[in-house]
């Protein structure tokens, strides 16, 4: 075919195909395994990649066990379950935590040890590509639970600095006022934390959600303590400072961050305008220019945006309330329980599908941490030393 068709033609055709049909198209010639190594087909798959939706289904931590189900976003209908992967680490993780999705590459925190027991908790970190089943286990990168800080808890999130060319996975720790960063880079195998620049009110402040990756930043949804009213804080991964994303005059006190089309999305939810409430639903046409949000839906679903199916046309949330999929008509302007996942859900968030090689974005993994000089005493130097208010 190739001796018939135009190059250009092949490459286009390729590049919309799943990374699973690529994987056996390899073996096709010498050409095509060179093409699919190459960086502009790889930049442009990526652009194009089918996206899908990871549900987690079951907790560790409350049924004893996890699983994990995943249904492309043009047929929501169709759910195959995804094998855990059980020949790594320990057969006896006490939580699996899905911490964020980057790349093709989900990451996952798997906690085990009770505290009651005598025996501390700590922390593994699973890097994961779904589509090409690789996978890699990262043993206690954090280090006896130094920096766990509530391990598989919501203050947390992962992604990719093309500066630096690596991945990032960033735990924030808030004592008072303050965000503190706390990063392990997979490229250097190194764990790092800083004092942040960025302070809130004198009351103090609280993380509620897990970090959404966009623009190569992280974002949290954070709780002021005095006011009730929430913030939206990001993290730069090139810079490593936080800033606060500015928001509408008129946001309420109940909002969650989201990414809808190439937007950064917010649902401010209020729950006193219909017997179970409703949210709605805002885009950032212009990153950090606070005058570019626009209010686009009223949704009578309590729910957070998880993404747009192909055709970009409806909204698929997941039910705060009740843990369901919904998808929102804005023709209609109605909401319809998608489907009933088998075992419940526990988490959900949009994948997209990947070619990155686990293997050439991890460091060298000795058994020891490295870590930046005297991080851990400076740390409880700065606590002691640090003002009271």
């Amino acid at each position: 075919m190739s001796d018939h068709l135009p190059h250009e033609l092949i490459f286009d055709i390729l590049c919309v195909l799943p990374v699973k049909s690529i994987i056996r198209f390899k073996s096709v010639s010498k050409s095509w395994r060179s093409l699919f190594e190459e960086p502009s087909f790889l930049d442009s798959h990526r652009k194009q990649a089918n996206k899908s939706l990871i549900i987690q289904t079951g907790d560790l931590r409350r049924t004893n066990s996890t699983n994990f189900v995943a249904s492309d976003l043009d047929s929501l209908d169709r759910f195959k379950e995804i094998t855990f992967p059980p020949d790594l680490g320990r057969s006896s993780y006490s939580g699996v935590t899905v911490m964020g999705s980057c790349n093709g590459l989900v990451a996952l925190s798997c906690t085990y040890g009770e505290m009651r027991t005598g025996i501390e908790i700590r922390e593994d970190v699973i890097i994961w590509n779904i589509s090409t089943t690789e996978r890699q286990i990262i043993p206690d990168p954090f280090w006896k639970g130094y920096y766990t800080c509530l391990p598989g808890t919501a203050n947390v999130g992962f992604g990719y600095d093309s500066v630096s060319d690596s991945y990032k996975i960033v735990k924030i720790v808030h004592p008072g006022s303050n965000l503190l960063p706390v990063l392990y880079n997979l490229k250097r195998n190194e764990v790092s934390w800083r004092l942040g620049k960025f302070r809130g009110p004198d009351s103090g402040l609280h993380v509620l959600a897990r970090g959404l990756l966009f623009e190569e930043s992280l974002h949290w949804v954070a709780l002021l303590h005095e006011t009730k009213k929430c913030i939206i804080v990001g993290f730069g991964l090139e810079n490593e400072e936080f800033y606060q994303v500015p928001l509408p005059d008129c946001a309420e006190s109940s909002i969650a961050v989201g990414v809808l089309g190439t937007c950064l999305s917010m649902t401010d939810t209020y729950t006193f305008r219909q017997p179970w409430g409703e949210i709605w639903v805002w885009v950032m046409n212009k990153y950090m220019v606070k005058e570019s949000w626009t209010k686009i839906y009223r949704i009578d679903v309590i729910g957070n945006v998880l993404g747009s199916p192909v055709g970009g046309d409806r909204i698929l949330l997941l039910g705060c309330v009740e843990r369901n999929l919904y998808l929102y008509d804005p023709v209609k302007k109605e909401s319809s329980k998608v489907v009933e996942i088998p075992g419940g859900f526990w988490d959900g968030l949009v994948y997209q599908e990947g070619f990155t090689k686990i293997s050439a974005i991890l460091g060298a993994l000795p058994t020891r941490r490295i870590f930046k000089r005297n991080a851990y005493e400076e740390y409880y130097t700065w606590r002691k030393k640090r003002p009271t208010h």
